[in-house]
């Protein structure tokens, strides 16, 4: 099995923190939501080293029966496969795509969740105009300063500003984080592409 060089910010308090509040609302919302028996597959825009597509499989096991990860960074897709490696062998199918998420035409088939926990890195709105209709959507972005976040909103209404017109929106949450050296706030939505 090849070594895994992944970055040490990947598990800072902040990513594994937001990631685990990712985790926690998508339990409660795949209850009200998502028909269990349909087996969801599961679209990851910006999947970087897999350690949120881990985390919610490990969350919602019985929710999804495919993977689909993307990300710009071909090494990093190749450890998040080594990553889900344990999904895969639980009979969930985890496909990796080196791609720009503004230049795919996704599948149409029914009963997707589409996630982007990155939209402050992702410039343009392609790929969210280009999602399925019908389709789940979770977003999550952040207002923190930082020289590869390209699209931050200003505030939570900002945020829900950028995506009202192309979601439906079923719940949204804020959550703040204070370090003695920043302070930052992320925001994260549920929603039915319309």
């Amino acid at each position: 099995m090849p070594i895994l060089n992944i970055p040490s910010d990947a598990f800072s308090h902040g990513q594994i923190k937001s990631k685990l509040w990712l985790c926690e609302h998508f339990k409660k919302w795949a209850e009200i939501h998502f028909k269990q028996e349909s087996g969801y597959t599961l679209n990851w825009y910006g999947s970087w080293i897999g350690l949120g597509p881990l985390l919610l499989l490990s969350f919602n096991n019985n929710v999804f029966k495919k993977i689909n990860l993307f990300d710009l960074n071909e090494y990093d897709l190749k450890s998040s496969a080594s990553v889900l490696d344990f999904w895969r062998c639980e009979s969930i199918e985890v496909n990796t795509f080196n791609s720009d998420v503004n230049t795919i035409t996704p599948s149409k088939d029914a009963n997707q969740l589409f996630v982007n926990t990155a939209c402050e890195h992702i410039a343009g709105s392609a790929w969210l105009k280009n999602i399925p209709v019908g389709s789940y959507v979770l977003l999550q972005s952040t207002d923190m300063p930082h020289i590869e976040h390209i699209n931050c909103p200003e505030n939570a209404k900002d945020f829900l500003s950028k995506y009202i017109e192309e979601i439906q929106i079923l719940d949204t949450q804020e959550l703040a984080f204070q370090y003695p050296d920043k302070s930052f706030k992320r925001f994260m939505l549920l929603g039915i592409k319309k």
